[in-house]
């Protein structure tokens, strides 16, 4: 299991389930700024891609690929200075009832170096927001 994955798992099982909406859309976008125009690519966590940003239109495109038992949507996307932040929601392919399906993960992204992505996550439920670095992927 990625790392990724498995600290956003410990985050979710922190404050429990909010819903299981799972009508949102994947990715989400915001207006490319010199700042956000240098994420663009594939960013990883121990080999395994996590995120991609993408230039479309003058907007930065946010999307959380999907894996074999896990479908993530980013929403609700803005840009604050060097900053991404969006919301994440980890929905069960099957289904099931999980205490990680649906729960909303506050996530802001920001470049550390041309290499590096840091990766921050928190709930409102959460004492403290939660951190990982991700290296780009080529």
């Amino acid at each position: 299991m990625c790392r990724l994955f498995a600290l956003t798992a410990v985050l979710l099982l922190s404050v429990g389930c909010s819903g299981t909406d799972n009508t949102a859309p994947a990715s989400a976008s915001v207006p490319a700024t010199d700042a956000t125009s240098q994420m663009v690519g594939k960013w990883g966590f121990e080999g395994e891609v996590a995120l991609i940003v993408s230039k479309a239109d003058g907007r930065i495109v946010v999307f959380a690929p999907e894996n074999d038992t896990w479908r993530m949507e980013i929403t609700d996307a803005k840009v604050d200075g060097d900053t991404v932040a969006f919301v994440q929601k980890n929905f069960l392919h099957s289904g099931e009832s999980h205490p990680f399906n649906g729960v909303a993960c506050e996530t802001a992204v920001r470049l550390v170096d041309s290499e590096t992505m840091e990766m921050t996550m928190t709930t409102a439920h959460s004492p403290k927001p939660d951190s990982e670095l991700l290296l780009r992927i080529d």
